[in-house]
């Protein structure tokens, strides 16, 4: 399994783990993905969508959380690769701002790090990487609100998204 790809599934099963626990909002969320999407489930209240990025998506299912990984191979000694550069986007929707910016926060004030397993080793979890953090002191996650074209303004259908952003360099093992 590529890096890429086990970054975005730890980020999603800390996510799930967090607002199925109630750790993260205070209130326990009934969490759904892509195959509940597809399969067309009956959502029950309260409840949030972690998806990955390409996913198509209604407005039926919003709340909705989009996980975005990009990595960068930088060789920082000669003859290593033991290191590389991830950024980690979550856009978050929500139905209106009130809803979008309670989930946004509430990531950005208990989410502090995320570890990332290796999923292709046999059929357990084993720890891949040092936790991901940030450089900077304080929380991993910055708020990166993009400026909207009218088009979309006047139209409102993008009004209730924000994107918080990390990046950070984590460290590889020799099985990714």
């Amino acid at each position: 399994m590529r890096s890429i790809r086990k970054i975005r599934k730890s980020v999603w099963q800390e996510l799930k783990t967090k607002f199925e626990d109630g750790s993260l909002t205070g209130t326990v969320y009934n969490v759904y993905g892509e195959d509940d999407l597809r399969s067309g489930t009956i959502t029950q209240r309260p409840y949030v969508f972690l998806l990955d990025m390409g996913t198509q998506f209604d407005i039926a299912q919003l709340p909705t959380i989009i996980i975005e990984v990009d990595t960068q191979n930088t060789v920082l000694q000669l003859g290593s690769d033991g290191t590389f550069w991830c950024e980690i986007k979550l856009h978050v929707f929500g139905r209106d701002r009130g809803e979008r910016d309670d989930i946004a926060s509430a990531i950005i004030e208990n989410v502090k790090s995320i570890r990332i397993y290796d999923y292709s080793v046999s059929s357990t979890v084993v720890l891949d990487t040092q936790s991901l953090e940030s450089d900077n002191s304080g929380n991993i996650w910055y708020t990166d609100q993009d400026e909207l074209p009218q088009s979309l303004v006047e139209e409102g259908s993008l009004r209730e998204w924000i994107n918080l952003s990390s990046a950070m360099w984590v460290l590889r093992t020799s099985s990714s």
